[in-house]
């Protein structure tokens, strides 16, 4: 038999202060027992863990009396703190390096310790009202099934993911074929887009071509159309010409020595003939007169008309305050090819290198250049 005395808490081994009146032999069993419960932790599992901590529990409410219980349900918080310490020390204890040279598992109480306490417990008595031994198998077997059927949910639920994941995927996939069908016609049509641009540049580089033709054509016919609302049929034409200061510099630097006025006719179908002005002069007058010469030009009417050209023609210097013209006449040298038919554009020119001084050109008693503008005018007498 064993005797009742006051014992310590079975977490006394690991510091509980609280003693109740069990047999002596308990706390050294449950000691014991929550020893390799805290190994099996560390070692093994932690399902193995959980399973022995349910026959863990079953037993300690076997044992215990209602003071012991009492102190359980108040000073759980302290108890975990306490288990904590121990597994943390076991712990360490596994993570130092081994002084033997095989693996042991720790124990915290000496070998004979655990055979002696097991025997005190077969041969001591525990005060208890009497538990049922079925109760462990039983709520074993329940945890297992709630287990099963806890896991089963979970599968339940990952094959329902997986097919919501599947079902996602292949949209995705025919969302996929879709788009990459959409790029192939897009870049089809983006080919074709660029073909048709290409096609369309050269069409518009073509019709700016035939603009430019267009726009040299229209400025010839507004030439054309020009020199005919100029053009004189009697033989007489009057030529204004303005800017001439800027004229004079050119003509005496060289850049444009000389210039022709409008064609003009002697009659509606008469000879075709022209002015040509150098301001700065020419041949013997070259620097200090104006040069005024007679051209006779190829017409439309030249196979009908007499040859070789022999009308007296008269050029007029105007002064435009009307006052005194300067004039000056010549009658063709018919021996002169400058007054046969043309057998090219024109006939080289002919008439007065001296017609007029550059130092009298803007004399202040007479107005021959007024508002940088001269006029010069010609007659051809084809009475005589």
């Amino acid at each position: 038999g064993s005797s009742k005395k006051k014992e310590p808490c079975i977490f006394s081994e690991v510091g509980c202060p609280f003693k109740v009146g069990l047999l002596t032999t308990a706390p050294v069993c449950m000691l014991i027992m929550m020893y390799y419960i805290v190994l099996y932790r560390v070692l093994y599992s932690a399902e193995t863990f959980r399973y022995l901590s349910h026959i863990y529990l079953f037993i300690l409410n076997v044992v215990l009396g209602d003071k012991l219980k009492e102190h359980e349900s108040c000073s759980h918080v302290g108890h975990l703190q306490l288990l904590l310490d121990v597994t943390r020390a076991l712990q360490r204890t596994l993570n130092s390096p081994p002084e033997r040279g095989h693996h042991e598992s720790p124990d915290l109480l000496q070998p004979g310790q655990c055979g002696a306490s097991l025997t005190s417990q077969s041969e001591g008595e525990i005060e208890t009202d009497g538990g049922d031994p079925g109760v462990s198998d039983k709520a074993l077997s329940l945890h297992d099934d709630q287990a099963e059927l806890a896991v089963g949910q979970q599968l339940d639920i990952l094959q329902q993911r997986v097919q919501v994941m599947e079902n996602i995927i292949s949209a995705l996939n025919r969302e996929v074929e879709k788009t990459q069908f959409s790029v192939v016609v897009l870049e089809r049509d983006d080919y074709n887009s660029q073909q048709l641009i290409q096609h369309l540049e050269t069409k518009v580089a073509e019709q700016q071509q035939r603009l430019v033709g267009k726009d040299i054509h229209i400025t010839s016919l507004q030439q054309c159309i020009s020199a005919q609302q100029d053009v004189s049929y009697d033989g007489t034409f009057l030529w204004r010409l303005c800017d001439v200061s800027q004229r004079l510099r050119e003509a005496a630097s060289g850049q444009k020595i000389s210039q022709y006025s409008s064609a003009f006719y002697t009659a509606r179908y008469g000879f075709k003939v022209c002015m040509r002005l150098y301001l700065n002069g020419d041949g013997v007058g070259k620097g200090t007169h104006i040069s005024l010469f007679f051209v006779i030009m190829k017409g439309e009417y030249d196979p009908i008309l007499p040859w070789p050209f022999r009308y007296k023609v008269t050029f007029f210097l105007i002064d435009q305050n009307q006052r005194e013209h300067v004039i000056d006449a010549f009658r063709p040298d018919l021996s002169s090819a400058s007054f046969h038919r043309p057998t090219s554009d024109m006939n080289v020119a002919s008439g007065c290198p001296l017609f007029f001084p550059l130092g009298k050109l803007r004399s202040p008693k007479h107005a021959y250049c007024k508002d940088d503008t001269i006029y010069i005018k010609c007659v051809v007498d084809t009475s005589t």
